[in-house]
């Protein structure tokens, strides 16, 4: 009999930050997520969407990135033509 590995690291990635930040006004269930991948480092729409397991869609670029941004959580860069994401160390801590 093979051992059960589905938690063998645990819940969480433990390359990402455990973050604390005050709630997000209009926030989803993608906000905690996305400011922790963020934080270390800019990523492109395309890469938080393959890490959240979602379309690269009109809802994740609107209602969630853009939340995010909007309220300040999220720092927008564009370089070329790509947008990158990073999170705003003044609006969240690492835990």
């Amino acid at each position: 009999m093979l051992p059960d590995l589905t938690y063998l690291d645990g819940v969480e990635d433990p390359r990402l930050p455990v973050l604390l930040f005050a709630p997000v006004a209009n926030g989803t269930n993608y906000d905690d997520k996305v400011l922790s991948f963020c934080y270390y480092q800019a990523r492109k729409v395309s890469e938080i969407a393959e890490f959240l397991g979602v379309s690269d869609s009109t809802y994740l670029r609107r209602q969630v990135l853009g939340n995010l941004e909007e309220q300040g959580y999220l720092e927008k860069n564009k370089v070329s033509r790509t947008m990158y994401f990073k999170t705003n160390p003044k609006m969240a801590e690492v835990e």
